[in-house]
């Protein structure tokens, strides 16, 4: 029953199943964070807008003292155009500020640590095929190849390397191929 049990976890279907689940709650994680920076960022430009307002409608107020004042002075219609043209553009600088922060959600993908990340991957799944291929050698080198077990002893043996190999290669490449499909989109 143990024995079946362990077989079963240690399996090859097994391992790409966990390698997919691995891929799948990554991006999960990483949706769930994407959403999290962006709702912090768009808050944030809410926030610095409602203060650019308020700057904005104090100067107005100032303008509108002034003007009282001007008024004798004969020069309030430039200093009004000049302040409703500032209010304006600040308008528009705040508008653009909430539109570059939005854009700055979405994914830009920065050439060289694109590649890096994709080698990586790569190297990693390469180096744990690598290991594990070493190792089973050096098990078979220090027990002495084939003829120095028993026969039974050794297609057990062989055969939990063999299943261990599967798991591991399954999980890796599970994991590095459901990590691709979601880089592509």
């Amino acid at each position: 029953m143990i024995s079946t049990l362990i077989g079963l976890f240690s399996s090859a279907g097994f391992g790409a199943v966990t390698g997919i689940l691995g891929s799948w709650l990554t991006r999960n994680e990483e949706r769930k964070q994407k959403k999290l920076d962006n709702d912090f960022r768009i808050e944030m430009a809410k926030i610095n807008l409602e203060e650019s307002k308020l700057d904005r409608q104090h100067e107005i107020d100032m303008a509108d003292k002034q003007r009282i004042e001007a008024e004798t002075e004969g020069s309030i219609e430039k200093d009004l155009i000049k302040m409703k043209g500032e209010v304006e553009s600040e308008k528009a600088d705040a508008q653009s500020f909430i539109a570059s922060i939005e854009s700055s959600s979405k994914p830009v993908g920065i050439r060289w640590i694109d590649g890096l990340q994709k080698i990586m991957r790569v190297l990693i799944t390469v180096y744990l095929l690598a290991i594990v291929t070493k190792f089973s050698f050096d098990v078979n080198t220090i027990v002495g190849g084939l003829g120095s077990i028993d026969a039974s002893e050794l297609v057990k043996l062989y055969v939990k390397i063999i299943s261990d190999m599967l798991f591991l290669t399954m999980v890796a490449v599970g994991w590095y191929f459901g990590k691709r499909a979601t880089n592509k989109k």
